[in-house]
């Protein structure tokens, strides 16, 4: 039944993107443009008030019309039933933003001329919990804190940096965020779960310093269910900010150490390793990441940890579904039919050539290299792929002549989220008139490499691997995380659990 009156339009409430047909908010007369006021007499903040009041049988919308009018209608459902509405945002009242001046802030090292949405600094509790993206809890209310207790938002993600109350307030360029260890204590004895995160800036938060922080967050274990340590991220365009410097490789072999020691206590005392070190640590420290074992259920993934031990298991496990056509004198041997160029960042280059050796090495007649692209963009010291730009790889495809007749491999996390864009702006197509290639953008993991390429040399995935089941690459491994930068996840960028954009994708 639908109710009506005219009122004054207003801009609170939840803007409808889109109704799905045949639900029932179709059925009401729903459609995108329209404005959700309420639920059954109570506003609605953000989607999960939606969520909560939308599982209730019977529901009573007020909704504000494209026209100004206002609806009231009702709705009898099952419970749990979806009515069909999608909204433009999962925040009605728009973003909780960042009360921080984070002295290794990622945004704050931007380049002007980028898409609006990167300068948005978001330290919304709500983002943590849908999405996991690490808030610094500065900004935090008590009614806040009493929300995500009564609801259970769990689990949350927190940017600690320290514990020391001096140190954080240094780090963040906030004199109250010296509290944090009280607000973790209020989370934790309310049951809420968390994982922390500890962007390494050399000389001010590593060291001792370091080893408290740890000491102290273990104290609230098991509801802090883990720690993530990741070095901090630097771009050329630092004129007037804090001086920084980006870890030495002594510095990386020294963290190392220091969180496979705090780890293996852990697993002493919890049965758990509960803090990890960011697999860029172990590539500029020049070594092995552990075995999956010593990740338990990789909870710091996009976070950077964890994922290079996941790419070399799923080579593994490709290695073991394959052994090399070339090797045992397979048809085709010497002949190069098909070149592909595949794209990566300059920090994991060798593990992607030994995916590429692999996979060439596998399909007679393929071509397959792999070029590293220099980062001009943001600088030297930015090496992951995720923050590549459309005109370096450009710039570095030209260069050194590339060939394309089988196309260039692009990994996904270079590119905005949902759509073929990258950091600057620069599209695929843009990339395909440049070099006169086609363009496939893949995921990052072996399996989406080898697949790409039996599809290119006209072979079925089975047929390659002399008839065994396929691995699927979109379940067997995964690829490189995306990084956040402010309000968008730009390929390493436009992510999850980064606070104010820090970056640790890795390949």
């Amino acid at each position: 039944m639908t109710r009506m009156k005219t009122a004054a339009k207003t801009g609170r409430g939840a803007r409808v993107a889109a109704i799905k047909p045949g639900s029932a908010a179709s059925e009401a007369g729903l459609e995108g443009g329209d404005i959700v006021l309420g639920i059954n007499g109570s506003p609605i903040a953000d989607i999960i008030d939606y969520r909560f009041l939308e599982t209730d049988t019977h529901l009573e919308l007020e909704v504000m019309k494209k026209d100004g009018e206002l609806w009231v209608i009702d709705i009898d459902k099952d419970y749990d039933e979806d009515i069909g509405i999608e909204f433009e945002s999962v925040t009605f009242d728009g973003i909780k933003t960042c009360r921080n001046r984070c002295i290794f802030c990622f945004i704050d090292q931007l380049p002007g001329g980028l898409r609006e949405s990167l300068y948005v600094k978001d330290d919304d509790y709500r983002l943590s919990f849908l999405y996991g993206n690490f808030i610094t809890l500065t900004n935090m209310a008590h009614a806040d804190l009493e929300r995500i207790a009564r609801m259970k938002l769990s689990p949350l993600y927190i940017s600690v940096h320290a514990t020391l109350p001096e140190i954080r307030a240094r780090l963040l360029g906030n004199r109250n965020a010296g509290r944090v260890m009280d607000q973790i204590g209020w989370l934790a004895g309310s049951g809420i779960e968390m994982h922390i995160q500890v962007v390494l800036c050399p000389g001010l938060n590593d060291g001792r310093v370091l080893d408290t922080t740890i000491s102290d967050l273990a104290g609230f274990w098991p509801r802090v269910k883990s720690i993530g340590v990741v070095p901090v991220g630097l771009t050329r365009y630092r004129d007037g900010l804090h001086p920084l410097r980006p870890v030495t490789k002594l510095e990386a072999q020294a963290v190392v150490d220091q969180i496979e020691g705090w780890a293996a206590e852990f697993r002493r005392r919890f049965g758990y390793s509960f803090c990890f070190a960011a697999d860029e640590f172990y590539l500029m420290a020049g070594r092995e990441v552990p075995d999956a074992s010593a990740y338990e259920d990789f909870p710091q993934l996009e976070n950077g940890i964890g994922l290079i031990r996941l790419f070399r298991d799923e080579l593994d496990k490709l290695r073991g579904l394959q052994a090399p056509t070339r090797a045992r004198g397979g048809r085709g041997q010497g002949r190069i039919s098909r070149s592909i160029s595949v794209v990566t960042g300059i920090l994991a280059q060798d593990i992607i050539k030994e995916a590429a050796s692999f996979v060439e090495e596998s399909l007679p007649g393929l071509s397959l290299r792999v070029y590293p692209v220099r980062n001009r963009f943001f600088g030297d010291t930015i090496s992951v792929a995720g923050l590549v730009t459309g005109r370096d790889v450009i710039e570095t495809l030209s260069a050194q002549g590339a060939p394309t007749t089988g196309g260039i491999a692009i990994p996904s996390v270079m590119l905005k989220a949902g759509e073929n864009v990258f950091l600057d702006g620069m599209s695929t197509g843009d990339i395909e008139a440049a070099l006169h290639g086609p363009v496939h953008v893949i995921e990052p993991t072996p399996g989406a490499l080898f697949k790409l390429a039996c599809e290119i040399m006209g072979e079925r995935v089975s047929d390659a691997r002399s008839g065994r089941p396929e691995l699927d690459p979109a379940t067997a491994g995964h690829g490189e995380r995306r990084v956040k930068i402010g309000g968008e996840y730009a390929g390493c960028s436009d992510s999850g659990k980064t606070q104010c954009g820090e970056i640790y994708a890795i390949q």
